[in-house]
């Protein structure tokens, strides 16, 4: 019940590993521009990258992804770590 597993078996290895490096580097970048300036503190970005870690670590265990609601609740959360990623704030 791995959802890298799952993107591997139903639609291949490139497929699977091009998500899930996409989807790292992502959350890195997002992670860094938090953290690259320290002086400033936006605790929205912060909780935002928390809850998109959180949220990936979940879908390594059991596939949740497949219920519609977390689906787009993830998506919403990518969407906001490409913004914060851009240097936008929340």
């Amino acid at each position: 019940h791995n959802i890298l597993l799952f993107f591997a078996y139903n639609y291949g290895f490139i497929f699977a590993s091009f998500v899930s490096i996409t989807i790292s580097m992502l959350v890195y970048k997002s992670f860094e521009n938090i953290y690259k300036n320290i002086t400033s503190v936006n605790y929205i970005n912060k909780a935002w990258v928390a809850s998109i870690f959180v949220f990936l670590l979940m879908n390594l265990n059991d596939i949740t992804y497949l219920e519609g609601r977390l689906s787009v609740i993830s998506w919403i959360l990518l969407a906001g770590a490409k913004s914060i990623a851009n240097g936008k704030e929340l």
